[in-house]
Formats: structure tokens, C-alpha cells, sequence
């Protein structure tokens, strides 16, 4: 239980403690979206502290909507406390969305951007009922009489829960604590006597009161309430991920998972891929025209890294996301710090390719007539050219834009967009490939519009062979010279199993599995 001193009846001068959101800042960056998050500032004996606070976002306090914003003082009884916020009055993050003062008298103007609490106790409760409160200053005057006193406990535990939740009451050092779970008012006779954390199966309301000798404080009340039971496909876990449609089904039972979960769908919608911030907001569901659908925001790409170009992802793609299911201003959403886990079936970022289908390899030329026709590829296919001009080659990003042609000029080149070195692997400097080198491609066939202007173009693609040299090592040797109890890697270095197909490495050796 957290330590607070009683301070005998006394008078003190008044003095200010300033909290500056530029300058005194907190733990938390993000208001959270359900459950809660207890943030604390403290400074010379005010403590300011919110269950579903974000003090360090460097800008602003942020109050959650339904969290508690308690003021509480060490050196001298709390006799005033300014809330300068970010707009006026009841508006979206303004001082009016303060409401149920505990002790004293809250008030704010509708035409002014402050808000202030007025009394003479040692600690008091506002709840941000309207809005998320926003306040860019909290100036808190201390130095009233100050007459003993007993700070009203803590009730903390998740709401919404699926199916119990944990219960814990927090008070001051040596107070005994009694509660209540009926929505009645606890005392010292009626009231259950808190020894430890308690659990909850049922919507319940749970109202707590603290004595010490001979104070009494005021009473504390939470609800938490249960989920309603809702039937869905998956589970949310990687193995049985939930889909759209249980996604829409949770947020009409008002029951979304407190925790981040796995989702599953094909890409219906890309809105935006963005290389500047490294994310992407696209759209998924069962399958195209589907009817529940799930947006995800602002999410990042495989192993939870950066997206570094736009055609990363595209419609019709499977994906499985891990990501919180929130109801953002009336859209429900996968809320932004999600990722990709796996995109068509690839969970690494290194996945070796899908190798070709065919095993026709396209010259530049039929390359580029493929692309006339305007009916591009999309299995994997090979293209064999001369490289005629290189526009990047990126240690940073590990790819390279060039152009490639048949005879090795610039006339009929193709694109080869942000492609991978031999092996699927990254650039490392820019020497690795030149003007002339003779390539062949594996890769997906593109007519890339943007506006009026269409790009022909390979994507996704990486280099087979260069001047003849084919990926991979010497010394591959065919399976069954595989050792039973040794484990088996792919090229990207990932431990598969023995029926996988294609090159592996056992013991620093090649073999090829079929």
C-alpha cells in the first residue's frame, strides 16, 4: 500500500507547483484504448496520477475518457489546482470534460481553455467523463489549513474482462480496508474486510472504504463489467487466428480482446503505403467483396520492421496480423503498432522466394511484350537481360534499382524495381553489381501506374545469376545424404523440417530436397 504522511492541523503559506507537460513528464506517451494504465507525476509533494494517464507525450497531460485524475499532497493541503488545456470549455479535450469532483468545487468557463478545482483537502478525484482531457500546464497551490485526513483507496482491475478479472485495492500504510461487490455503500460492519486480490466471473461493482484509528475516508467505486459471450471462428492465437467477420462480431457484442490477438484475411484495399513513416493502412476480409471487412492502421511490415517500398503488399495477399482491435472514434480498426506476422505464408522479411512456376525464361523483349498486352504476371517468373543502367543501388534498404535489356543498351530496358541481391539477400555496397552484367531475374512481371505515366517493371524480384554465376555454393549434394539427427536450415538461416522443398544446409553443407 503506497505511503502518505498526516500532517497535523497547522497553517502554512501558500505555494505553487508547476507541472509542465514540455518539461515533467510521466511513463506513457498514448492514452490507452481499454483497459488501464496508471501514469504518476511528482514533485515536491503534489502527486498527480491518472489510471488511463499518458504524462510523456511532451505536449500534454492526457486524461483518458473514464479515467480518474487524482491530486494529491505530502506538504500542505491542496487549496487550488489549474488545468490549462489544449482548447476551451466542453470541447474535445477541453476542461469541461472534468466532471465529479470528490471534494471541493470544479469549474471551468465555456469560452476559456482553464479549468479550476478550489477547496481545502489534502487529495481529490476528477473523472473525464466527456472527453479525453488534455492540459498543457497543472498548476497545483498548496499551503491551506490542513486538517487530518485519509485518502479514499484504489480499486484496479481490467474492464471490460471475457471471463474473470483480478480485483486489487490500494490504500495508505496501516489503514484497513472494507469492500463491497453488490453496489452497496461499505463500512466497517457490512463491508468485507481486503486482505488480497480478489476475482470477479460476473458484471459486478465493487465500492471500497479505508479506516485509520480515528479517520474515515470517503468511498471509492469501480464497475467492471463481462463481456457478452460471442462465437467466433478463431481464437485469436497464431495457430487459429480470428478473421474480419469475428472481428465485426465482437465490436456488435461490445466485447473486444483487452490484448493484442492474431487476425487473419486477404487484402481487399491498399489506402496507403507510406516509405517516409515506414507503414502501411490497407483493408482485409474473407476474401474480396466479402461483406465485414477490417481495416489496419498504420501498420508496420513483416517481423515488425519498416515498410521500405509500396508494392511490399498488395491486393489479394493473405496475411495474418498481430495487433489490438479498437473502436477509434466509431471505426473499429486494428489500431496503430501492428504487424504483419506472415504474408503469403512468409514470416520473415529474409523468406527465401517462391520459386518460379514456369520454366520458361523470358527474354527483355517478351518481357516487355507481356507487359503491352497489359497482362503482367503473377507467379514468379525469369528474365534474362544485360543491366543498362543503374538508377540506385541501397546499402541502407539492401536493394537496387536498375534497368535491364537485351542487348545492353538503354533502348527497351525494363525496370528491375528495389530487387534483392544473389540469394535473396541484401546489398551491401554498391559495387556488387555494374553496367553490363549479365543477369537473370526471378521476379513478378508489373505495369506500375501512377497517373498517367505506366512503368514496366519486375518486382519482388531477386538475382538468380550474374555474369553466370548461380546462386548458391559449391558442393550441393542431393538427399538421402542428409544425417537424421542433425537439424536442417534454409538459405535465409531458418531451421525448417525434412520435408521441405528446395536447397538446405546441414552440418555447413548443401543438399537439395525434392
Amino acid at each position: 500500500m503506497a505511503a502518505m504522511a498526516l500532517i497535523s492541523a497547522s497553517s502554512m503559506a501558500q505555494t505553487t507547483v508547476t507541472f509542465d507537460a514540455k518539461t515533467d513528464k510521466g511513463k506513457y506517451d498514448q492514452a490507452p484504448t481499454s483497459g488501464e494504465q496508471y501514469d504518476t507525476l511528482s514533485k515536491e509533494g503534489v502527486v498527480v496520477v491518472c489510471n488511463k494517464g499518458a504524462f510523456a507525450t511532451g505536449k500534454q497531460y492526457r486524461f483518458g475518457k473514464g479515467g480518474f485524475a487524482q491530486i494529491s499532497s505530502t506538504a500542505g493541503n491542496i487549496t487550488k489546482v489549474v488545468f490549462t488545456c489544449t482548447v476551451n470549455g466542453t470541447a474535445k479535450w477541453g476542461p469541461g470534460n472534468f466532471t465529479d469532483a470528490t471534494a471541493g468545487t470544479y469549474t471551468y468557463q465555456e469560452d476559456g481553455n482553464e479549468g479550476t478545482w478550489e477547496g481545502n483537502d489534502a487529495s481529490f478525484q476528477l473523472t473525464a467523463s466527456g472527453s479525453q482531457v488534455r492540459a498543457t500546464k497543472i498548476e497545483v497551490t498548496i499551503g491551506g489549513t490542513v486538517t487530518p485526513s485519509l485518502a479514499a483507496p484504489t480499486i484496479s482491475g481490467e474492464t471490460p474482462f471475457a471471463e474473470t478479472t483480478t480485483v486489487t485495492i490500494a490504500a495508505e500504510d496501516g489503514a484497513t480496508v472494507y469492500y463491497t461487490t453488490n453496489g452497496q455503500d461499505p463500512d466497517d460492519r457490512e463491508g468485507t474486510q481486503y486482505t488480497a486480490p480478489f476475482t470477479l466471473s460476473e458484471t459486478a461493482t465493487v465500492k471500497a472504504i479505508a479506516y485509520k484509528g480515528d479517520l474515515q475516508s470517503t468511498v471509492a467505486t469501480k464497475e467492471f463489467k463481462k463481456q457478452a459471450n460471442v462465437k467466433t471462428t478463431g481464437n485469436g492465437t497464431v495457430e487459429n487466428p480470428y478473421t474480419a467477420a469475428d472481428a465485426v462480431a465482437m465490436y456488435d457484442a461490445n466485447a473486444l480482446p483487452a490484448d493484442t490477438a492474431f487476425y487473419t484475411g486477404v487484402i481487399t484495399s491498399v489506402k496507403e503505403v507510406s516509405t517516409q513513416f515506414g507503414n502501411a493502412t490497407y483493408a482485409i476480409a474473407a476474401a474480396a467483396g466479402a461483406q465485414d471487412s477490417l481495416e489496419v492502421f498504420r501498420g508496420y511490415y513483416l517481423e515488425n520492421k519498416k515498410f521500405t517500398a509500396e508494392d511490399q503488399i498488395k491486393v489479394g495477399d493473405k496475411v495474418v496480423v498481430k495487433g489490438k482491435l479498437i473502436d477509434y472514434k466509431g471505426t473499429l480498426e486494428l489500431g496503430q503498432r501492428n504487424y504483419i506476422y506472415s504474408l503469403n505464408g512468409k514470416t520473415t522479411a529474409g523468406d527465401e522466394p517462391v520459386e518460379p512456376k514456369d520454366t520458361a525464361s523470358y527474354t527483355v523483349d517478351q518481357a516487355l511484350s507481356v507487359l503491352v498486352s497489359d497482362a503482367e504476371t503473377t507467379d514468379v517468373v525469369y528474365i534474362t537481360g544485360k543491366i543498362s543502367q543503374i538508377d540506385e543501388v541501397s546499402a541502407q534498404y539492401g536493394n537496387a534499382t536498375y534497368y535491364i535489356s537485351d542487348d545492353g543498351t538503354t533502348a527497351n530496358q525494363l525496370m528491375v524495381f528495389r530487387g534483392k541481391y544473389l540469394n535473396n539477400e541484401k546489398f551491401t555496397a554498391e559495387d556488387q553489381i555494374k553496367v553490363g552484367d549479365e543477369v537473370k531475374i526471378a521476379g513478378v512481371l508489373k505495369n506500375y501506374k501512377k497517373g498517367d505515366t505506366v512503368t514496366k517493371e519486375v518486382t519482388n524480384s531477386y538475382i538468380v545469376s550474374l555474369n553466370t554465376v548461380p546462386t548458391g555454393i559449391s558442393s550441393v549434394v542431393a538427399a538421402p545424404a542428409l544425417d537424421a539427427n542433425a537439424p536442417v536450415y534454409n538459405l535465409a538461416g531458418q531451421r525448417v523440417n525434412k520435408s521441405y522443398k528446395g536447397v538446405v544446409v546441414q552440418n555447413g553443407r548443401k543438399f537439395i530436397l525434392k
